[in-house]
């Protein structure tokens, strides 16, 4: 329905309310256990960002009764602000179209989100099979894919809430010591893509912990 917000260094914290763009909020229980497959609320560009690609259904609209899937980011004018505004827009059926896409070996088929660049609002990432890839969403371009071995949870359940994006300190990200929890069967399953020039680089890992 919307973004819960909070001050917590206030002496006194309120929480506040902030509601998903007209039209983009969800009736109750709809999307129930999937809206993090389809939706994410981000940081990108030090400014608060809305990815949503839920289709909703309606008679008549094609296979399904469904809108055309179609990727969409907004962005929330300041931390005081109710207003979010559409920034970029574009339907799969676009970007399937495109060559980068093509080149890239995807198959057409409705992704999950996964995160938005951290710095550029542009480049929205998605989860598709084994694969993880970035949209340029302006562009309509893949800007970046590659197999992504994930230790876990299960590919099925692969949504946003599963990741973090942030930037390393440049000590950190130097060194490569922040890697040694990826295993040898990811580095060497990993297949960069990149038919443009630009900070788009995929880096990461992912542990399990078990209670014995």
């Amino acid at each position: 329905w919307g973004v819960i917000t909070c001050d917590p260094f206030a002496d006194e914290p309120v929480l506040g309310f902030v509601p998903f763009p007209p039209g983009r909020v969800l009736r109750y229980r709809e999307g129930w256990g999937v809206t993090d497959k389809f939706r994410y609320v981000g940081v990108s560009g030090g400014k608060l960002r809305f990815v949503d690609m839920y289709m909703r259904k309606r008679a008549g609209a094609g296979r399904g009764g469904a809108h055309t899937p179609t990727v969409r980011v907004w962005t929330l004018g300041d931390p005081d602000s109710r207003e979010w505004t559409l920034e970029q827009e574009a339907s799969f059926t676009e970007i399937w179209g495109d060559e980068s896409y093509k080149a890239a070996g995807l198959p057409e088929k409705m992704p999950t989100v996964a995160l938005i660049h951290p710095k550029n609002p542009d480049v929205v990432y998605f989860f598709l099979k084994e694969h993880l890839f970035g949209v340029d969403v302006r562009a309509r371009k893949v800007v970046e894919c590659q197999v992504y071995g994930l230790v876990a949870p299960p590919s099925i359940c692969l949504a946003s809430r599963f990741v973090r994006a942030w930037e390393l300190p440049r000590a950190l990200s130097s060194s490569g010591e922040w890697s040694n929890g990826i295993s040898l069967a990811e580095s060497a399953n990993a297949r960069p893509y990149q038919p443009s020039a630009g900070d788009y680089h995929l880096v990461g890992g992912s542990r399990i912990a078990c209670k014995g």
